[in-house]
Formats: structure tokens, C-alpha cells, sequence
């Protein structure tokens, strides 16, 4: 049976003749019997308005409650028998049966009764509007075609005041506006102001630049700017955000390229580096999600989804509902990679953190618009469904204890990290400063005792105090189980041992297996400083450093054999095997996952970082408990040689895996010679 029922034309508005297909013919309506609507008089309209019972009506197929010639009857002027009859026809098997449900009702609308050998079903949700007396009994709302219409407005509305007047955490403590806003005043011209220290909300937008960057400000034209433009000379977007501005009764709106001059290089970095409080201290941030440039405007006219229900009730009066099918959808919120969002606004790298940084975000997507804060994750269609708020909070991006529970206490950096590779960049050099927002409001959690002795906490993309487990990055996989190519980028953008050194997608591998808890760092291995060339302790060298960044470390360095190039059960072609030298196991083997293509040889070195308690792993996947004398070690850490043009110093080319019985690997680690390391 197809998934793609239409309704009739009359649910559409129409009244006149038509074949619509699926056999029905549509004719004028006749009049109304004298009678109430059999099918109508079912509703439990009233009580669902005086009570919280569940409620639930069931109409059999076979009708034998309702007579089909009063079916029939009705069918030419009510809605809803029309539905019905519609239904029965188009179902057509009389073991079939069309539910209703009642209370967290008018919920799920028409679900098809399973067919034997068949569980494909079709699902109509029932839906109210704002101004409906039985709203609150619907489960849906009916999204209006245009998003900045009344009935739209008066969502976005209600969930802004419920925010400010319920949500403590989202609450805005600092109101100083920034640098420049776009002042809305003396609408319709527009006023570029420079301000100083002055408070009051303004509103942020968020959204794809495209490639038409016809209206920026400038050194030429910020003079013009200032003495105040007409709002029509903008492109759509910034257009739309006017709108929903004024419509929210704002009157200030920061916008980056306006706001910020373009083609200057000191007012970027310096405007770039403020950008973390821009949004945050916004009193909210609109999210132009659907636009993929400027020049489209996000206020599109939305595909209406919905068909006009008008029921009867069982006093005679009239209820104006409607009719949505229900998609296979789950009502998510995330900046998580799994996020439901696939919005052109969503794939593009620096607006991760304006989705995170904000106490408040107003979606506007293709089908509807969506609310995010820190308690609630909220969508047109579905109010009633609060996820409470979203996924990845920054909060949660550093860990909640100092202590080192285990080796992975930054995991949720990590996932927010492996969606952030996976999103866009006009410009590869702009893959630090475009999470550096995020990182300058994570860094302010971070204790003084997780900084290097250069006084550093973050070095270029990994938190020093997470220094064993940052490293161990490796090649994203793909759909296909391949591993995805990293390449190296025609200008440097971040020291060699960084995940933020190759274009394409990273992640961190042993952050996403079982059992991590029983990774630890190898206690001999010192980390002793850090140097962030470009960078100084006061800016944390949060937007990137130059040439010359190095990271120094006292660690065992164990020679290799030259690899054998073998795939791993993926296909993978980068992930190879190869035996250590001068180790007690000479049947001791690695796996190394090279970050570029290429063949292991007798120049590299393994560097172990981190090791596994040895009741953690047993080749071939069976109880650990029970396998008497093969418990294991495993080791893990990165791959490196000698740099060019540096007599003393090194850069990394991969990262490995090995495993020793233990016996053996406690005399492994006894006899490691620690050598003195500096990474480029």
C-alpha cells in the first residue's frame, strides 16, 4: 500500500467535482442532514475540555455502529465522515480499523490496523492553532505558511517568556551591547553605531555567508554606514532578521560582517576574539538555518503540510482542526554529529559554537521553527515534546572532577569535536579560530592546575591537562568502512601532533570503543611544556599559532620493523602491522593508522602513551574472567620520525596499537629507555 495518502480536495478547501485518484470521486456537497454527525457525535470534545482521563474511539471498518447510508449522508458535508469514508475506501479490508485517540489525544490520528504479513501503517496527527479553545488537547500544531505570521510570531513568543520567566540557567547577567549593532530605531533606515560600554539586549544573527559578500562593512564604507543606510539595500537574510527583530521588539541586531570590518586584520582578530561573549550575552540568537547564502532570505514560504478539519460537535457548534501525516521523525536536538539538523546552516564550521554559545537559539528551518536553551528543545509542530534543552551544553565539555577517573574525561569534547571536522570551511586556516569561542568558555572552567608551566591550557586543539589521550587521534571512517583521506594543507595551520595540522575529518578512536575506563596514562611518560609560537598565554592561543609550536616530552621511543601493509578487517588501507625491535616479546605487534598515505619504515618510532588495565582486553572477544592465563596489556600511542630540517626535533605520522601478555609488559615497561622529545 502506498505511504502517500491525499486527502480529498475538500480538505484542501475545495468543493467542486473531482477524481483525486485511489477510485474516490469528490462531488459538491449536498445538505446536511437534520441529524448530528454519527461520526462526529463520537468525539469526546467536551470531556477532553473538563477532563485529563485518556480517551480513546475506535471505528471499525465494517462500521457496524455507523450505517453506511448515514455515512454516506454526512460524507457530502462534514470532514470528518468524509475522512472516514474516504479511509474505509481506501483501506478497504474489513479487518482494518481507523483508531482515535482521545486526551494526550487527538495524538495520533487514523493509525492503520496492521495487515497480516504487513506492519506498514499510516499515521494523520491531529492539530490545533493558538487561537483554537480545544488547543490545549491537540498534540500538534498546525505550522502556518508564512513564519513570521501572527500565529508564528505568537509561538516564538510564548517560548521566549517561558524561558526568561522559568529557566534560570538562561538567564543573561551581562547586557553590555557590542562593539557595533545595527541600531533599528528609525526603521526603515538603519544606522551602523559604534557604542561604548552601553547596555541593552540586542539580538544575533547566525547564517551562511554564500558567495555574493555584496553588503559588508569596510574602511570605505563604514562612513556611510554610520550616517545610516536604507533596510532595503540589505540582502534578503539580514533583511529577515530586521524583521524578526522588530517583530520581538528589539532594537539593536549584531550581525559578524557588518559588524565587524572586513579586510581589516587587527579589528577581526580583535572583534573574532569577542565573539564568544557576542553570543552568549545575546539576548537571542536567530539561526537562519535554511539559507545556504545572504541573498536567500530564511523567512521562505514553508510547504503547508497540514489539510482544514472541520469537525462538528455534539452540540451543534463547530471546531476548526487539522490534519498532518506523520513522517518517520524523531523530534531531536543536537549539535551532536547524529543531529536530526540537516540545514545548510548546519554544515558549516563556525556556527557549531554560535549554536552553543548562545543562552537562547530561534531556529528557523525549512518545515518550521525551533527553540533552543539550556532547558528546552522545542519544535513548531511538536510543543509538547521538550527534550530539556540541549544535547552537548558547554558545561559539560570539561570534566566535572579534576581527578583523572580514567583516561577519557574529556569524551564529550571529543563527539563535539568529531561533528565539528565534519563541517565546512571556506578557509582551512580557519579551523582553530572557528571553535575558539567554545574554547575561550571551556578554558574559564578549567583549574589552574591543568596549565602548562608556559601557562597554557589549550594547545592548538588539545587541553594540556588531556595531553595522553588528545594525541590519539586518527582518519574519520566513512559510510563504506573505509578510512577518509587526510591531506596536508597548502599553508600550516597547526603543529604536526594537532588534529587541526591535515584537512578532513579526525576522531579520536579509543574515546568511542567500551571498557575506556581502564585506560590510564603511562606513568613514566612526563609532559614537561608546551610553546605556542604566535601566541601568548593572555590570549590563550585560542585562534591559532604559527610555526615553529612545539611540544616537549620525556617518553620511551620503541623502534619498528618496517610494516607489512596489511588491511584490517574494514578494508582500511592506512592501518598496517608491524613488529617492535629490542623488545622481550619478539612476537609483540602493533597496528598504526597513518595520518597521510604512505609505508611504515625503519625511520619511524612508536611513542606509548597510555595503557590498559589487563583484565580489560582478551583477543578474540571472550570473557575475560574465564580466559585462565591470556590476559593482556594494551598499549596505545602515537607514531613519529625525524622533521625535516630540524636535527632534533620530530613530527608525528600516525598513531599505534599493541598488546603484550601481562607478565611481559611489565618488564617492557621496566626496560624502556626514556628519551627527551620535541614535537613540531
Amino acid at each position: 500500500m502506498s505511504t502517500d495518502l491525499d486527502l480529498p480536495p475538500h480538505l484542501r478547501g475545495g468543493d467542486e467535482a473531482n477524481d483525486i485518484g485511489y477510485g474516490f470521486v469528490v462531488t459538491k456537497r449536498a445538505e446536511a442532514p437534520s441529524s448530528i454527525c454519527p461520526v462526529c457525535a463520537r468525539l469526546p470534545l467536551r470531556e477532553l475540555a473538563s477532563s485529563n482521563s485518556e480517551l480513546s474511539l475506535t471505528y471499525k471498518t465494517s462500521f457496524d455502529s455507523v450505517p453506511r447510508d448515514e455515512l454516506r449522508a454526512w460524507a457530502g458535508h462534514c470532514d470528518l465522515a468524509k475522512l472516514v469514508r474516504d479511509l474505509e475506501m481506501y483501506w478497504g479490508n474489513q479487518n482494518d480499523q481507523i483508531d482515535l485517540y482521545g486526551d494526550e489525544v487527538f495524538k495520533e490520528l487514523c493509525e492503520r490496523g496492521f495487515r497480516e504479513g504487513n506492519d506498514r501503517r499510516e499515521r494523520w496527527l491531529i492539530c490545533g492553532i493558538v487561537e483554537s479553545p480545544f488547543f490545549d488537547q491537540t498534540a500538534g500544531s498546525a505550522v502556518h505558511p508564512d513564519p513570521l505570521s501572527e500565529p508564528s510570531m505568537a509561538r516564538i513568543r510564548h517560548w521566549i517568556e517561558t524561558c526568561i520567566s522559568k529557566h534560570t540557567q538562561c538567564r543573561i547577567t551581562d547586557t553590555t551591547l557590542p562593539t557595533r549593532v545595527l541600531d533599528l530605531a528609525q526603521f526603515p533606515k538603519i544606522i551602523l553605531r559604534e557604542v561604548t560600554d552601553e547596555q541593552g539586549p540586542y539580538i544575533a544573527l547566525s547564517h551562511c555567508w554564500g558567495l555574493a559578500k555584496t553588503f559588508t562593512t569596510t574602511e570605505s564604507t563604514m562612513d556611510s554606514l554610520k550616517a545610516g543606510f536604507p533596510a532595503e539595500d540589505l540582502p534578503a537574510t539580514f533583511r529577515d532578521a530586521i524583521a524578526v527583530t522588530r517583530a520581538l521588539g528589539i532594537q539593536y541586531l549584531w550581525i559578524d560582517s557588518l559588524c565587524i570590518i572586513q579586510g581589516h586584520a587587527e579589528d577581526w582578530k580583535r572583534e573574532a576574539g569577542k565573539m564568544a561573549s557576542v553570543y552568549a550575552n545575546s539576548y537571542l540568537t536567530i539561526s537562519a538555518s535554511n539559507a545556504a547564502g545572504d541573498d536567500e532570505g530564511f523567512l521562505k514560504h514553508r510547504e503547508v503540510s497540514h489539510h482544514s478539519l472541520k469537525v462538528i460537535t455534539s452540540t451543534g457548534n463547530s471546531a476548526q482542526y487539522y490534519l498532518r501525516k506523520i513522517e518517520l521523525e524523531v523530534p531531536v536536538f543536537s549539535i551532536s554529529p547524529a543531529a536530526v539538523y540537516t540545514e545548510p546552516l548546519d554544515t558549516r564550521a563556525w556556527t557549531l559554537q554560535e549554536a552553543l554559545l548562545p543562552k537562547r537559539v530561534l531556529r528557523f528551518n525549512t518545515k518550521e521553527s525551533g527553540w533552543e536553551c539550556s532547558k528546552a528543545g522545542l519544535r513548531e509542530r511538536w510543543p509538547d515534546i521538550n527534550n530539556g534543552g540541549r544535547t552537548y551544553k558547554l558545561e559539560d565539555l570539561w570534566p566535572k572532577s579534576s581527578a583523572h577517573e580514567h583516561i577519557w574525561p574529556f569524551g564529550e569534547w571529543y563527539k563535539l569535536l568529531s561533528g565539528f571536522v565534519n563541517r565546512n570551511l571556506t578557509y582551512d586556516t580557519d579551523k582553530l579560530p572557528s571553535i575558539a569561542g567554545v574554547v575561550s568558555k571551556v578554558s574559564d572552567m578549567a583549574p589552574e592546575a591543568a596549565t602548562s608551566p608556559s601557562g597554557y591550557k589549550y594547545c592548538a586543539g588539545i587541553w594540556w591537562q588531556d595531553l595522553p589521550s588528545g594525541l590519539l587521534w586518527a582518519a574519520d571512517g566513512t559510510d563504506d568502512g573505509e578510512i577518509s583521506k587526510l591531506t596536508k594543507p597548502s599553508r600550516y595551520l597547526a603543529p604536526s601532533w594537532s588534529w587541526a595540522s591535515l584537512n578532513g575529518a579526525t576522531y579520536h578512536p579509543l574515546a568511542v570503543i567500551e571498557n575506556t575506563a581502564n585506560w590510564s596514562p603511562i606513568k613514566i611518560v612526563k609532559f614537561n611544556n608546551v610553546h605556542l609560537e604566535g601566541a601568548t598565554p593572555s590570549d590563550g592561543g585560542f585562534m591559532g599559532v604559527q610555526p615553529g609550536s612545539h611540544l616537549s616530552l620525556s617518553a620511551p621511543l620503541l623502534a619498528i620493523k618496517s610494516g607489512t601493509g596489511k588491511k584490517n578487517y574494514f578494508g582500511a588501507v592506512d592501518e598496517m602491522i608491524f613488529p617492535f625491535h629490542n623488545v622481550p616479546d619478539e612476537n609483540l605487534l602493533g597496528t598504526a593508522l597513518l595520518d597521510l598515505p604512505g609505508k611504515l619504515d625503519d625511520e619511524i618510532l612508536a611513542v606509548p602513551l597510555i595503557i590498559s588495565a589487563a583484565k580489560d582486553f582478551y583477543a578474540g572477544w571472550k570473557d575475560h574472567e574465564t580466559a585462565q592465563g591470556n590476559k593482556r596489556v594494551r598499549f596505545a600511542g602515537i607514531l613519529i620520525k625525524r622533521s625535516d630540517g630540524l636535527e632534533e626535533g620530530y613530527e608525528r605520522v600516525g598513531m599505534f596499537q599493541t598488546s603484550a601478555s601481562s607478565d611481559k609488559a611489565a618488564r617492557m615497561i621496566c626496560d624502556w629507555a626514556m628519551k627527551d622529545i620535541k614535537l613540531f
